[in-house]
Formats: C-alpha cells, structure tokens, sequence
C-alpha cells in the first residue's frame, strides 16, 4: 500500500523533511500517484523506521503494557525521544562526514595540481639552468679566444 509523504509523516509521526531525505538519499523510493503526487511504500516505511503499518489499532507494546500503568509509558516515550534525538544526531554526524570528505577530495586536487605545478616549474628551471650553463660556456670560451 503506498501513501502520500504528508499522511506518512501526520499518521506515523515521522517529519516530513525526514521522509524527503530518505527519499533523497536514496533509502526509500519514492513513486507517483494518479495525480502526480509523491507517494511511498508502506513497506519501506515499517522497514527504515521499523514501525507498524499494518493498520492495527493497537500496537504490540499497548498489549503488552497496560495503559493504566503511565510510569512504564512514560519511560517508552522517553526512551523513544532519545532514540529519536541520537537518530538525528547521527543523521547529523553522517552530513558533517559528507562535507568533510568534500573538503578533503578538494584538497587533495588542489595539492596534486600543486605538485603537478611544482614539477613543471623544476623541469623548467633545470632546462634554463642547463641553457645558463652552454651559453656561459660560449662566453667563456670567446673571452679566452680574445686574449
């Protein structure tokens, strides 16, 4: 069954800047519906965020905690907002990860074109040194020729 990014994100509780960014980076796949509208698997969505979409109105952990019991909710609801928070912290990690590697790669290009630069101007002035050299040795010669 596939739905549309903002029902995913309102039904699910998922930011809908997150669907776009899986979608982007290629986590999830993204389809078209009859009026052109993005729409997602279910399927995937259970997958990458590891939820139930089956439709159940009652998830496995309301049948195993009762709901009278709010101390052992509360410490899901916590424990899932901090799973939720390393998750984009991680998300974060992997985006800082990214523009390094960027800024390395751009780097290295620059110290390889450098270095190609560098060689260059070596052979350049080994062979005005070595022109240097013969045309002091022409001059030299003349002089003692003269005297």
């Amino acid at each position: 069954m596939r739905m549309r990014i903002g029902e995913i994100a309102k039904k699910y509780g998922i930011a809908r800047s997150t669907l776009y960014k899986k979608v982007s980076d290629g986590v999830i796949t993204a389809h078209r519906d009859e009026l052109g509208g993005q729409v997602l698997d279910l399927g995937d969505i259970a997958r990458v965020f590891n939820i139930d979409t089956s439709g159940r109105t009652e998830t496995p952990s309301e049948t195993r905690i009762p709901s009278s019991d709010s101390a052992h909710l509360s410490t899901v609801d916590e424990l899932r907002d901090a799973l939720n928070k390393a998750l984009n912290e991680a998300e974060q990690y992997k985006e800082q990860a990214r523009a390094f590697r960027g800024a390395y790669k751009a780097a290295k290009e620059k110290y390889e074109t450098m270095d190609m630069l560098n060689k260059t101007l070596i052979k350049q002035l080994d062979t005005l040194s070595q022109q240097h050299d013969r045309t002091l040795g022409i001059f030299e010669r003349m002089l003692e020729h003269k005297q």
